[in-house]
């Protein structure tokens, strides 16, 4: 991002980050260092690094953003910040089952996405 941004919000999520073409070594989230971290909470996340650990942020104030009851699977800076357990489960709260596209031609249930099959002229 490269507004600054402030009052962001990111809850019961479950992201995935697989290595890319370019050997990515920074974290996994960069935003702008004006941003009002002060405002950003991170709840209940499920966020992993498959097959290569990143750090969580890509700048130290980024740091001052609220974490809580994330599960962080890969994330090398852990102890940077708090991320305290609370009762409330990590990651979707229900599958994932919606349709996108400009015709919605792509239909999303769980991790399958499908392109739909077109109907015959």
């Amino acid at each position: 991002m490269n507004e600054p941004y402030s009052h962001l919000t990111v809850r019961n999520n479950h992201i995935i980050a697989r290595p890319t073409a370019e050997n990515r070594d920074d974290g996994l989230f960069g935003f702008n260092e004006a941003s009002d971290f002060s405002t950003f909470r991170f709840e209940n996340n499920i966020i992993e690094c498959r097959d290569k650990p990143r750090p969580l942020f890509r700048n130290d104030a980024s740091a001052k953003s609220s974490l809580r009851n994330n599960r962080l699977i890969g994330i090398t800076d852990t102890t940077r910040y708090p991320n305290p357990p609370a009762k409330a489960p990590s990651g979707l709260q229900a599958p994932l089952q919606f349709t996108c596209g400009v015709s919605d031609e792509m239909s999303v249930n769980g991790w399958i996405a499908t392109l739909k099959k077109k109907p015959k002229p």
